[in-house]
């Protein structure tokens, strides 16, 4: 049963890292009718995680291709060289690995300065201590419920305690700061991330693969948590 808590509004990001590429705007646009609320675009360099996707490039093209704002999650070992091309791009909010992070107020402070908002990625199994000390400084954290790099993979309801901690340290400081979970997310899973204090969820092989189509995966999703 999702949270009862009055200011609890879900917001659900597509990611197309599924996505058929082969008609990338006519995708975003189709994605785009079945109702989330922002698109993610994840990124990744071939050393972070061992996969390669998107860029800057690919990014425009969403940005183009939609009205919704677009976020970039980037997987990368050297985010501070991409802050500029992606603000270039039109990202909305530039995501950076925690376990990179070696000089956080340095990137936060350059990604705000691009004109982005300040978002940042941890691994379940990264110490929430790492992050805690700069969530007033992050518009969004990013919290991964799988092994970042790869669609299609299950949650791991391992990190739902860790979750709690998080929210609950975000609610008593008075923080404004956004919790996303991504990572196997459906209509059985993601309930109980909203009810140990996700605000957003990510939907990817979930939206991509529903036999019901766009739609029905986003309405199935957002009745879930209500």
């Amino acid at each position: 049963m999702a949270s009862d808590r009055p200011d609890r509004f879900v917001h659900v990001a597509a990611s197309i890292l599924n996505a058929d590429l082969t008609n990338l705007g006519q995708i975003c646009r189709d994605v785009e009718s079945a109702g989330p609320d922002s698109i993610q675009v994840d990124v990744m360099d071939g050393h972070f995680v061992p996969a390669l996707s998107f860029g800057p490039e690919v990014t425009a093209a969403v940005v183009k291709n939609t009205s919704l704002p677009v976020e970039a999650h980037l997987m990368v070992e050297r985010p501070a060289q991409f802050i500029q091309p992606f603000a270039d791009a039109g990202t909305r909010d530039f995501i950076f690995h925690m376990e990179v992070a070696d000089d956080f107020d340095g990137l936060a402070a350059a990604v705000t300065e691009a004109g982005m908002r300040v978002g940042v990625a941890i691994k379940y199994e990264t110490p929430l201590e790492l992050l805690l000390p700069h969530l007033a400084k992050v518009h969004l954290v990013v919290f991964m419920g799988i092994e970042p790099g790869k669609g299609g993979q299950s949650f791991n309801p391992i990190c739902l305690p860790v979750l709690s901690r998080l929210r609950q340290n975000i609610d008593e400081r008075g923080l404004g700061t956004q919790i996303q979970v991504d990572g196997g997310m459906n209509e059985i899973t993601a309930p109980s991330v909203v009810e140990a204090g996700a605000g957003a969820l990510v939907a990817g092989s979930f939206l991509f693969r529903h036999p019901g189509g766009y739609v029905v995966a986003i309405n199935r999703l957002k009745q879930a948590v209500r």
